[in-house]
């Protein structure tokens, strides 16, 4: 008997009653050991929900710079999330200038949460300016959000929810989370305490950069900054915002976001440690000093001793690619014999 009919006589034996469990028969139990239904295809399952807080740190550890407050917050309460659970989903919300690792540190942390990082059926992004472009019915948006957040924890508690461009969401559309994010354990038979919501803002950055200016201004080291002192003075600012979608919003009001992330403006050291890494990826060896220095050239840096980055490292990718070709194309070009 082949595969396919070995399968077909295991899901006519499958109560219609299993079928009804929020994850399906195959997702009901976090193991996918005897279910070959799950062996090539996604399952809510710890063999495809892999939420590998190590791999996690180790990828931090190496890739993200200038950001310990960041790297610090997200493994504690990431980690004390997978060994002890909570009475409500984690919301992470995180602030500062273009450039300084936001996106990319949402994105490290599904990589590391499912087996197939980005392209989990458990991961949803959704952005600002690509669906919310125009000016909508809120009650609308907000019945659609909610359905597409209740559909899918339904389906698997183990859900990952980002949202991009904050700013550019309409005000009051992410106050339809709220009811998702209580203590109150199971709503109508859904679980919601084990699924993960990221919220991304360029709001809050004036007051991150002005303490991270002034902290560096004083000669006081960058890692002496405190968690809960940048918490506090960004906080405020994200909350009376004339830009941004989080504006009075009800996530703040009722105390619904679990960490408010500053990401601190970079210095010329950290965007340094950018470029190299990106060398090291392109050659697949240590850069030499003066291909480093060629790429740093084409970066802007601001205030009189140019300190910090203007765009962080959200230009690094392509400058290097830039300096590197025209290295190529100089290799390359013919000379002229006289």
């Amino acid at each position: 008997m082949d595969w396919g009919c070995q399968l077909l006589l295991l899901l006519t034996a499958i109560p219609l009653s299993a079928l009804d469990t929020p994850a399906g028969y195959f997702g009901s139990v976090f193991s996918s050991t005897g279910n070959p239904f799950c062996w090539k295809t996604e399952c809510c399952n710890s063999d495809w929900i892999i939420r590998d807080v190590e791999a996690l740190h180790g990828n931090l550890t190496e890739h993200l710079f200038g950001q310990h407050l960041v790297a610090d917050t997200i493994l504690r309460s990431l980690g004390s999330h997978v060994k002890y659970g909570s009475q409500r989903p984690l919301v992470f919300s995180l602030h500062g200038s273009c450039g300084t690792g936001k996106s990319f540190v949402s994105r490290l942390v599904a990589k590391n949460w499912f087996k197939k990082g980005l392209n989990s059926e458990y991961l949803h992004l959704r952005i600002g300016t690509k669906d919310y472009p125009f000016t909508q019915d809120l009650g609308q948006s907000k019945k659609e959000l909610q359905d597409l957040v209740e559909w899918n924890v339904r389906q698997c508690p183990y859900q990952m929810f980002i949202f991009e461009e904050v700013d550019s969401f309409p005000l009051g559309l992410l106050d339809a989370l709220t009811p998702f994010l209580t203590s109150h354990g199971k709503i109508s038979g859904v679980d919601y305490t084990k699924s993960i919501f990221i919220l991304i803002s360029n709001t809050g950055q004036k007051s991150i950069n002005d303490k991270t200016w002034g902290n560096f201004l004083g000669r006081t080291p960058r890692e002496s900054l405190a968690y809960r002192e940048m918490e506090q003075i960004m906080e405020e600012e994200i909350y009376n915002s004339e830009n941004s979608g989080l504006r009075r919003s009800k996530l703040i009001d009722k105390f619904h976001i679990s960490f408010f992330l500053p990401f601190l403006p970079l210095e010329r050291k950290h965007v340094t440690m950018c470029v190299e890494r990106v060398l090291r990826q392109r050659l697949n060896r240590p850069p030499e000093i003066e291909l480093v220095r060629e790429v740093m050239a084409e970066l802007s840096f601001q205030d009189p001793d140019s300190n910090f980055a203007r765009k962080g490292c959200k230009n690094v990718d392509e400058k290097v690619n830039y300096i590197l070709g025209a290295r190529t194309f100089k290799q390359h070009s013919p000379t002229t014999e006289l």
